[in-house]
């Protein structure tokens, strides 16, 4: 997969503070990849409301720390997606 991201996940009093540390490698699979991505940051509640809570560029090669957040309380996060601009869910990380 070319793309690897780990979530960091902290409750505040206004919902939750996000950390998304991931790395872009276009080389990891045998298909050829450009060497920018641009990425969107997702979170779906409880009910199924979804809302961008970030947006970035990969370079490949390059690990970025995406800092985002949410009002939605962190119990309440059912999930949060790696999206393309286009809409394809390209990570589904766990809440």
């Amino acid at each position: 997969m070319p793309l690897t991201a780990e979530l960091g996940l902290e409750p505040v009093t206004w919902g939750t503070r996000m950390v998304l540390t991931c790395t872009y490698d276009k080389d990891a699979i045998g298909i050829d990849l450009p060497e920018e991505v641009d990425y969107l940051l997702f979170v779906t509640d409880e009910r199924g409301r979804t809302e961008q809570v970030g947006s970035w560029t990969s370079v490949s090669g390059t690990t970025m720390t995406v800092p985002a957040a949410t009002a939605v309380r962190r119990d309440d996060i059912a999930d949060v997606e790696v999206r393309t601009t286009d809409g394809r869910v390209v990570l589904r990380l766990g809440a």
